[in-house]
């Protein structure tokens, strides 16, 4: 029994040492050779097309949109008007406020839900507020690490960390 096992090791060593010395020896096998192969050019016509860019950005969260995607949703989303005849009205322009009394202490997230919340100041009162809130006329509109978008009596303003 033991010289059949022996035997039989030999053949399985000898069958692997074959196969892998054949793959490796030399094949004078001859390469395919390589041609050029002149392609025709015919050019298309221009697609007419619209990209509609009006999504969120899928890798911000939930509530948190930068203020160029509102501008541009804002410019994606409103059609320009053309008229024979225009008629020039002159409009009072609201002056900017004094938000000085408003400061943008810190920020919150939850990493659940993945939502900001800032911790802001008014008139020395500290609030901890979210997207739409309103506290003392002061609505927040949007929430950034480094800054927020607010509405005070009907003009927008951005308040930049205090730190």
């Amino acid at each position: 029994m033991r010289y059949a096992l022996i035997a039989g090791v030999i053949f399985v060593w000898g069958t692997i040492l074959y196969r892998i010395l054949a793959a490796v020896g030399d094949d004078e096998t001859p390469l395919p050779k390589s041609t050029m192969v002149k392609a025709a050019f015919t050019p298309v016509a221009n697609d007419s097309f619209a990209i509609l860019a009006n999504y969120t950005d899928p890798f911000l969260p939930d509530d948190a949109i930068y203020e160029a995607d509102i501008d541009l949703f804002d410019s994606i989303n409103t059609a320009p008007v053309i008229s024979k005849t225009t008629a020039v009205t002159a409009s009072i322009v609201p002056e900017k406020a004094d938000i000085s009394f408003i400061k943008f202490s810190g920020l919150i997230r939850n990493p659940e839900n993945k939502t900001y919340r800032a911790i802001i100041s008014i008139r020395g009162s500290d609030y901890m507020v979210k997207q739409g809130e309103t506290k003392n006329e002061v609505t927040i509109v949007s929430i950034f690490p480094e800054r927020l978008k607010i509405k005070y009596k009907g003009m927008q303003y951005i308040i930049e960390h205090s730190q």
